[in-house]
């Protein structure tokens, strides 16, 4: 995943700023290492990618998921399939995090 689209993406779904600051600062400053076998490698910089563990995380893979499908549905159904989903069935989408509460339903504007 690349992190500044990402973040475009991100300020799309209404993400203030002070929370872009924070994903993109976790993201500039965050040394890892990959562990494996009780072994741990050199340490590097992600420039793409999603880590584990930061409580604001699983909310932004979700985000990813739902544009992935959206743009999936819009190249394999048209666009009237992004705004109403596959025919007549639709489930609201609800993301949590401490932060933040994202509702999403077809008609409502956010």
């Amino acid at each position: 995943m690349d992190q500044e689209r990402c973040l475009e993406i991100l300020k799309g779904y209404g993400v203030g700023p002070l929370m872009l600051l924070l994903i993109e600062k976790f993201w500039d400053l965050a040394i890892l290492a990959c562990h494996a076998s009780g072994y741990y490698d050199k340490l590097f910089n992600a420039h793409c990618g999603v880590t584990q563990g930061a409580p604001f995380l699983p909310c932004i893979f979700n985000v990813m998921v739902d544009t992935i499908v959206r743009e999936w549905l819009h190249e394999m159904l048209g666009p009237d399939a992004v705004r109403t989903g596959m025919g007549k069935r639709f489930t609201p989408c609800c993301l949590f995090s401490t932060q933040m509460m994202h509702c999403w339903h077809p008609g409502i504007q956010s």
